[in-house]
């Protein structure tokens, strides 16, 4: 018979507790451990003189991409987008169970972008593109990923390299006809929240301790339409996508597919 992740978790409670009482006249201990939806260790320490106490290691290791969109071949030049040009300054993970808003808990996990930001393009015949290798996170159970764009103001224009945009733009889509268009977000600041994909339809995704993942970001633009102050409606490009978590394989970002 199966047991559930809730019968687990009350395991290792149990198991700790029976080891401190039986312990408790043997000299000097220490007791850690964690759970992550049931998956987890108690590690006991004794002896005399007294043991010194550490939490366990509980970080799993994130390598996080962005998979690239080819560009649409039967399209007309004046419908096919060839590039989609993002500038990220922060990618942040946010665990269930906390309030969103201004002080809710985010985890950054490109914290280089903040002073950097950096500019990608998301149509290439490449398969993917690493955005950030190997960052240590902490395990748990995550449900969305935010990512933050350098906006249009004047100061972010110093901190990126080379700006493929031009025009006061951080974030735009060039089409096959040459035209130039910028890119609007969903929440009107400039950012957007992609929920973890977890297959399972449980709303949070599971870090593991000692695990390795790979975030995998995919981003494409969308046209809508939204109403102008002359009464009608005018179209805007804006972008919509999804992530997922995935177990590392080999290194095959950046390849092509007929590699």
């Amino acid at each position: 018979m199966r047991s559930s992740l809730s019968d687990i978790s009350l395991l290792l409670g149990g198991t700790a507790l029976i080891l401190s009482i039986g312990l408790a006249g043997c000299g000097d201990f220490c007791i850690t451990g964690f759970s992550v939806n049931g998956t987890g260790q108690v590690n006991v320490n004794a002896g005399n003189p007294p043991p010194p106490c550490t939490l366990p290691h509980v970080n799993a290791m994130v390598r996080t991409v962005a998979l690239k969109t080819r560009a649409c071949a039967g399209c007309s030049n004046d419908a096919r987008a060839t590039h989609v040009f993002v500038t990220l300054q922060g990618i942040q993970l946010h665990p269930p169970g906390t309030e969103q808003g201004a002080f809710s808990t985010w985890i950054e996990i490109a914290p280089q972008f903040t002073g950097k930001p950096r500019q990608i393009d998301l149509i290439g015949d490449s398969l993917s593109e690493v955005l950030e290798e190997n960052v240590l996170v902490p395990a748990g159970n995550y449900r969305e990923v935010r990512l933050l764009f350098a906006g249009s103001s004047e100061g972010s224009e110093r901190v990126i390299s080379e700006n493929v945009c031009g025009g006061g733009q951080r974030n735009c889509l060039v089409m096959a006809s040459g035209r130039g268009e910028g890119l609007v977000f969903p929440s009107g600041a400039s950012e957007l929240l992609l929920p973890i994909d977890t297959k399972g339809g449980n709303g949070s995704f599971a870090l593991l301790p000692d695990t390795k993942m790979e975030l995998q970001l995919r981003l494409e633009p969308l046209r809508v339409f939204h109403s102008s102050v002359n009464g009608g409606w005018e179209p805007q490009m804006t972008l919509t996508g999804y992530a997922a978590m995935e177990s590392q394989r080999s290194s095959d970002a950046g390849k092509n597919p007929s590699d």
